[in-house]
C-alpha cells in the first residue's frame, strides 16, 4: 500500500515539474516569437520600397513637388517657376513609378529612376538619414531629385524706339538680351532740321520656354504693339507733345491735299511753295514737276480723310501719315484716286513747314 502511494505522489510531482518547465519554454518561445515579430516588423518598415512607393503615390495624386525639384539648369530671367512648373505638367502626364538604377547608385546613396508613362525621365537619390532605435536598421529618405532639363526653344525679337521701354512678361529688358541699334526710319527726310535722330534698339531674347507677352510703355502710358509676320514686336515713336501733334496732323492733311491739287494742275507752285523751306529737296522737286498723272477735269473734292499715324522725332519734328480719296469730275464721270502720303513736318518760328513727302 505504501509503495503505491509514493508512486502516485511521484507522478504528480513529475507532472507539476513538467508543466512548469513547459510553461517556461512556451513563455520563452512566446517572448522569442514576439521579439522575432518585432524584429521583422522593424526590418520591413525600414525597407526603401516604402519610400519610393510613397513618392509614386504622391506624384500620381497630383502633388508634383518632387517632379519640380528634378528640374535642373537656369531659366530665363523673363520667366518664373510657374512657367517651369507648367511645362513639366504638360510634358509628363503619365503614371509615375520608380525603379532602382544600378548605374547611378552608390553604396551610400541608392538611386532610383523616376518613370512616367513607362519612360525614364529623372532620378531620385536616397540617403540614410536615421537609424531604427532598437536594431539600428538604416532609415532612408529622398535627399535629391535631378535629371530633367527644361525645354527652352522659344525666342522673341523686340524693337524699342528712343523714349520707350519694353516689358517681357511684365519684366523690364536687361543686358541679358542681345541688342543692336540704328536710327529710326525716316529720320533722313528731316535733313538738318533733326540734329539728334532717335534710335531703334532691337533686342533678341532667346532661351524662353513659352512665347512671351510683350508690352511697350512711353510718354506716360502704354503704347500699342505692332507684330510683324515673323513674330517680331515693335512700337511707334511715342508722342510726348499732344498739342503739337494735333497741329502737325492738321498741317499734314492740309499740305497733302495741296500737294494732290498741285500735281493735278489745280494749284500753282506759288501757292504751295510757301509751306516748303527752299533748302530742302522737296522744294526743288516740286518746282520742276510737270503734272501728267491726273486726267483733265472740271471739278474735284476729297473724301474718306483720316490720319493713319503720327510720330514725334523731336520737340519740333513730326511725321504724319494721312490717307484720303481724291475725286476728280469730268463729263459726268467721277475719277477717284486713293492717296496715302507721309508728310515730314517741322515746327518753325514761321509756322509749320513740310520738309519731306513720301507717297506710300
Amino acid at each position: 500500500m505504501s509503495t503505491k502511494k509514493r508512486s502516485r505522489k511521484g507522478t504528480i510531482v513529475f507532472y507539476a515539474i513538467y508543466f512548469v518547465l513547459l510553461a517556461a519554454v512556451l513563455s520563452a518561445a512566446v517572448v522569442g516569437l514576439g521579439k522575432l515579430w518585432e524584429f521583422l516588423q522593424r526590418y520591413e518598415a525600414c525597407q526603401i520600397y516604402h519610400v519610393t512607393d510613397a513618392a509614386a503615390e504622391e506624384l500620381n495624386s497630383g502633388k508634383l513637388d518632387l517632379l519640380y525639384a528634378a528640374a535642373e539648369g537656369d531659366i530665363s530671367p523673363y520667366e518664373d517657376e510657374e512657367a517651369l512648373h507648367r511645362q513639366l505638367r504638360e510634358r509628363f502626364t503619365g503614371e509615375f513609378s520608380f525603379k532602382k538604377s544600378a548605374k547611378e547608385s552608390t553604396k551610400e546613396s541608392p538611386v532610383y529612376t523616376m518613370i512616367c508613362g513607362g519612360e525614364p525621365m529623372a532620378y531620385i537619390a536616397l540617403t540614410q538619414t536615421a537609424q531604427d532605435s532598437v536594431y539600428g536598421f538604416g532609415i532612408y529618405s529622398i535627399t535629391r531629385a535631378y535629371g530633367i532639363t527644361p525645354e527652352k526653344n522659344e525666342s522673341v525679337t523686340v524693337t524699342v524706339p528712343t523714349g520707350c521701354s519694353a516689358l517681357i512678361n511684365g519684366k523690364p529688358l536687361t543686358e541679358y538680351a542681345k541688342k543692336t541699334s540704328e536710327p529710326v526710319e525716316g529720320w533722313e527726310d528731316f535733313g538738318d532740321y533733326l540734329a539728334d535722330p532717335p534710335e531703334l534698339t532691337t533686342y533678341t531674347i532667346d532661351g524662353l520656354m513659352y512665347p512671351p507677352e510683350v508690352e511697350f510703355t512711353g510718354a506716360g502710358g502704354n503704347l500699342p504693339a505692332e507684330i510683324s509676320q515673323d513674330g517680331a514686336y515693335s512700337c511707334a515713336l511715342p508722342v510726348t507733345d499732344s498739342a503739337a501733334a494735333e497741329e502737325a496732323e492738321q498741317f499734314a492733311l492740309e499740305f497733302s491735299e495741296m500737294y494732290s491739287k498741285y500735281i493735278a494742275n489745280d494749284l500753282y507752285f506759288s501757292a504751295i511753295s510757301g509751306y516748303i523751306p527752299q533748302d530742302v529737296k522737296l522744294y526743288s522737286d516740286l518746282r520742276t514737276y510737270e503734272g501728267q498723272f491726273y486726267t483733265y477735269h472740271t471739278g474735284y473734292d476729297f473724301t474718306e480723310e483720316k490720319t493713319v499715324s503720327v510720330q514725334q522725332y523731336s520737340a519740333e519734328c513730326f511725321s504724319v501719315r494721312v490717307s484720303y480719296v481724291h475725286n476728280v469730275y469730268y463729263g459726268g464721270e467721277t475719277y477717284s484716286y486713293p492717296a496715302d502720303n507721309t508728310i515730314y513736318a517741322v515746327r518753325t518760328d514761321g509756322g509749320w513747314r513740310a520738309v519731306g513727302l513720301t507717297m506710300n
